[in-house]
């Protein structure tokens, strides 16, 4: 990446991790968790930012935390449930699960249920705000997902672009970092509150 030539122009992968975090701290208000985390892809970039940006967050926010079970589900909703089923084998308690994406919250929602494990009382988060995803919200299963804004993600890209192929700089764009190589465009949280205007 160089300033005002190669400008990288996408979503922060660590505030979709914050996002979940700071969800399940207030929702849940303890000063101790277990928590599950179910990943994506080993080796994502994504994957590996959300997940350690849940875990700066509750240690940032002096929450005690313990990973009572961890595991690659690979974006997909089935490895998710058949993941959740071997942890429950383990009769450990949980108090929230955190997902990579919004498939894999899926998978873990519908395992639990399967279970007799309550969604509403134990915090199923998801990243992508995917239509399914905010449905389950609006049902009352998942209970957070974080939106990643692509038609702004792209509206981004094509103004830096058209600056710098004038032959202008980038300082003006808001959003571009200090050092004019990245242009973040925010992830926004979803949860019941406001779910319906994301299903539009």
């Amino acid at each position: 990446l160089s300033k005002n030539k190669y400008v990288y122009v996408a979503s922060d992968e660590s505030q979709a991790g914050s996002y979940q975090a700071e969800y399940v701290a207030k929702k849940l208000n303890k000063k101790e968790l277990n928590i599950v985390i179910l990943e994506g892809e080993k080796g994502h970039s994504g994957a590996i930012q959300r997940t350690q940006y849940v875990k700066n967050y509750l240690k940032d926010h002096g929450i005690k935390f313990n990973v009572v079970f961890m595991d690659y589900a690979n974006w997909s909703d089935t490895e998710a449930e058949a993941a959740m089923k071997q942890f429950f084998k383990t009769k450990q308690s949980f108090d929230a699960v955190f997902c990579n994406n919004g498939s894999v919250a899926l998978g873990a929602v519908k395992a639990m249920k399967v279970a007799g494990f309550e969604p509403a009382e134990i915090p199923v988060l998801g990243v992508d705000a995917t239509k399914d995803g905010c449905q389950s919200i609006k049902d009352g299963d998942m209970q957070f997902t974080v939106y990643q804004n692509a038609d702004g993600q792209g509206k981004k890209a094509v103004e830096i672009a058209s600056l710098l192929g004038s032959g202008k700089k980038v300082d003006s764009v808001k959003g571009v970092t200090a050092d004019g190589k990245y242009e973040w465009v925010p992830f926004e949280p979803v949860d019941a509150s406001n779910v319906s205007d994301y299903m539009k």
